[in-house]
């Protein structure tokens, strides 16, 4: 249930104290969570196959992250009754079906830029169907909302280091990942102020080192290109605040 109201107060980003939702709204806030993660993965994960086509292994890794955006599509899809929510549904269902079509051909640069724009879609749809529930949320909740963020965070910014450079390349995306880095600096330094038992402590002090690492790979993105190092510390960052997660999710 922590987890639940945790993802509520981070897709609406204010503090909210009204009745508690009901379980299918659990449901449906928890699926939304997972979407937007996945999205990015996805996209992250397909710019990187578009760099490197003979690492083939991650046409697999993203097979399977499409397999757990169709299970959080289709429990929202039996959970809600919300008219709004079933036409946001309608395109979800439309654009996974797209772009697993697009997985199967020869990544290029035009089937990138569709990847990047199914990341962004997806994510603003998944706060759209969040945003229409609302939930209570305590100090915990609060830790758990921030470390659940910076999972996003840093997996969108791995997704933009990707682009950058790439003929799909936004003029605005630097100023992105620039506001993104200050975003995940602000969120870490709560986490940094947080007391974890011992073991996540240690952890603590690795995310801030490995962090330091990661941040200096995206503010020289335009002096060197490192993709498979930074793809390699982004797995680091996120297993370790996948962990603090768990520890924030469950009100220790």
């Amino acid at each position: 249930m922590r987890r639940l109201v945790s993802t509520v107060a981070f897709l609406l980003g204010t503090t909210l104290f009204i009745p508690a939702a009901t379980l299918n709204d659990v449901k449906i806030l928890e699926a939304s969570e997972n979407i937007k993660y996945l999205t990015q993965n996805i996209t992250k994960n397909y710019l990187y196959l578009y760099t490197y086509p003979n690492k083939r292994h991650l046409k697999i890794t993203i097979q399977d992250a499409i397999k757990d955006l169709e299970k959080n599509i289709q429990t929202i899809a039996t959970t809600t009754k919300a008219e709004k929510t079933k036409e946001i549904l309608d395109f979800f269902a439309y654009e996974k079906e797209h772009i697993k079509l697009l997985l199967d051909q020869k990544p290029d640069t035009a089937k990138a830029s569709e990847f990047l724009d199914f990341s962004e879609a997806l994510t603003e749809g998944a706060q759209s169907i969040a945003g229409a529930i609302d939930y209570n949320y305590s100090f915990e909740d609060r830790m758990f909302i921030r470390s659940k963020r910076i999972e996003y965070l840093m997996e969108k910014l791995a997704k933009y280091y990707m682009v950058s450079g790439l003929s799909i390349h936004t003029a605005s995306i630097n100023e992105d990942m620039a506001k993104i880095v200050t975003d995940v600096e602000k969120n870490l330094a709560k986490i940094q102020q947080y007391t974890y038992p011992k073991t996540l402590n240690v952890q603590k002090t690795s995310l801030s080192k490995l962090w330091g690492t990661s941040k200096h790979y995206y503010t020289t993105v335009n002096e060197v290109k490192i993709p498979s190092l930074v793809l390699l510390a982004t797995q680091g960052l996120q297993n370790i605040m996948a962990q603090i997660a768990i520890h924030h999710g469950k009100g220790e």
